[in-house]
């Protein structure tokens, strides 16, 4: 079972309802949400000036364009083509198209590598932020941001955005780059009482019927929902969500900052990362091989028939906790589906969030739902784990928990259906060209960067 902050969860139960909703609130929302995004730029140009520098997930451009008067050589990478083009196309800065675990540089290439809202999106973290520390110059740093999980998630909650593989709190993400750095500075990015609450409102929602689910639990959801309506709701001033509105970005970007103060307030995390490690070391990963295979598949049978998954034509229960790299996995599980026709099911063990532990990876249900179409596959849902039913890979308990109680639980079952296209594709990581154009940022992108995209659509 991951590491469960009860003390959170009743925090969450707690937390009173959402400011009501005064009129423009999508809009103003949108736009202080891209202004985060602009703030972090502004606040790394100091540690720019006359260096090399390296935005790893340059998306459009719209940071290249605020770090070009500033830097004496200044490169993009960025995994989606389209959107490298449009870069390089109005910026008139070197944009690659590079996977971040593979980037095509020199060792000690860069004085100054930033990477801000990449490192949810990355599959294998830690061979990223190897290969950030290996194209690090001496004495450089490394500035990478992501979304801080608890100032938006419940306990134990699956990203919600589902192109993020994983989110993190303070604790995790220092862990992740002491991995690969001697000298690591955790602080986070938060905004003024108003700016938060209008965050806090898009993120929202009902915290007991997600803790709480069921007919057993009913009276609890009923509890927790009087005791939150006893709690003053926040308010929202309409003149400030119009002001919002009317502001441009830069002017909205002032209304954040960065430092370690106002922890209840961060919405993202940032890291400072210098002195690259001489040797870096890839987690102690093993690979997980029950005792007896036909009674695990068996037990996920059981469990899948009795939560109304569709009828399974094929289970491997240790398809991918019996790999350790990513590509092996995917590898283990087009295997197990090369029976199936379209349509047909498969059903593998594996977690609702990614955990490592005890030299045991389990991989995450948002992880599957980017890696499964590299075999052929869909992803079809995810079912909870339910105590003893399965063997923990750890050594401890796999869930402990009512089935209607997903986030206490470790493992559970994903389950996948067959597609009628083929598992032809490289098993690398991929990106969803369509799904990139209707990014949250992709509007407010323009405002930065205006110009026709036509030519580099095709």
């Amino acid at each position: 079972m991951p590491r469960i902050d009860f003390g959170k969860v009743v925090s969450d139960l707690l937390r009173p309802r959402a400011a009501k909703r005064p009129e423009g609130y999508k809009e103003a929302a949108a736009r202080l949400l891209f202004a985060r995004q602009i703030a972090a730029y502004h606040w790394v140009l100091p540690h720019l000036a006359g260096k090399r520098v390296l935005e790893v997930g340059a998306n459009r451009g719209y940071g290249l364009k605020i770090f070009k008067p500033h830097a004496s050589l200044l490169v993009g990478a960025e995994l989606s083509e389209r959107l490298a083009r449009i870069a390089h196309a109005e910026t008139d800065v070197p944009v690659v198209r590079a996977n971040g675990e593979h980037l095509p540089f020199a060792d000690q290439s860069f004085d100054v590598i930033v990477s801000f809202q990449v490192i949810e999106h990355v599959w294998d973290t830690h061979a990223f932020v190897a290969e950030i520390a290996r194209i690090l110059a001496p004495g450089g740093v490394f500035i990478v941001t992501t979304p801080y999980r608890p100032g938006r998630l419940l306990e134990g909650e699956v990203p919600r955005f589902d192109e993020h593989v994983r989110e993190y709190d303070s604790t995790e993400y220092r862990a992740l780059m002491d991995t690969a750095f001697e000298q690591v500075e955790v602080i986070g990015l938060y905004a003024e009482d108003q700016s938060f609450d209008l965050e806090r409102m898009r993120n929202w929602r009902r915290a007991e019927e997600y803790y709480f689910q069921g007919l057993a639990t009913a009276p609890l959801r009923l509890m927790f929902r009087l005791l939150r309506g006893l709690r003053r709701r926040p308010r929202v001033d309409p003149d400030y969500v119009k002001q919002a509105v009317r502001e441009n970005l830069e002017q909205l970007a002032g209304r954040f900052q960065f430092g370690k103060e106002h922890m209840e307030r961060w919405d993202h995390l940032a890291a400072v990362c210098r002195n690259p490690k001489s040797s870096i070391r890839s987690p102690n990963e093993v690979p997980w091989q029950p005792g007896n295979l036909e009674q695990l598949r068996e037990q996920v049978r059981r469990r899948a028939r009795r939560l109304g998954s569709p009828e399974l034509k094929a289970v491997e229960p240790a398809a991918s906790l019996g790999n350790v790299a990513d590509a092996d996995a995917i590898e283990a599980v087009a295997r197990a589906a090369s029976i199936l026709k379209p349509g047909e099911h498969l059903a593998f063990l594996d977690g609702p969030f990614e955990v490592r532990d005890a030299g045991i990876r389990v991989r995450g249900y948002n992880f599957w739902r980017h890696a499964l179409p590299l075999a052929g596959l869909e992803a079809a849902g995810w079912l909870p784990g339910y105590g003893s039913d399965f063997p923990d890979p750890a050594g401890g308990v796999s869930g402990g928990a009512a089935p209607r109680m997903p986030w206490l639980t470790r493992l559970g079952i994903i389950v996948a259906r067959r597609t009628d296209s083929s598992a032809g594709q490289a098993r690398s990581q991929t990106i969803d060209e369509v799904r990139s154009q209707e990014h949250i940022h992709e509007r407010r992108a323009r405002e930065l960067l205006p110009g026709a995209e036509d030519a580099f659509m095709h």
